[in-house]
């Protein structure tokens, strides 16, 4: 699947991500409990290793 992954800052300065498809309709979200871009970021690589791996993508590895 295609997409798009944003990460953006909420008002008290916590980051969290969110994952767009084609159309631009949210499919997936993190909590904003993130404190910098980059663990943001190493959280969403996280979440689509495991959904890969539940979903049996070989390419989750």
């Amino acid at each position: 699947m295609d997409g798009e992954l944003d990460v953006v800052q909420v008002a008290d300065g916590h980051y969290r991500w969110l994952f767009e498809d084609e159309c631009g309709a949210v499919i997936a979200t993190s909590p904003a409990i993130h404190r910098d871009v980059c663990s943001c970021r190493h959280a969403f690589t996280d979440t689509r290793r495991a959904a890969r791996a539940l979903l049996g993508d070989p390419l989750w590895q």
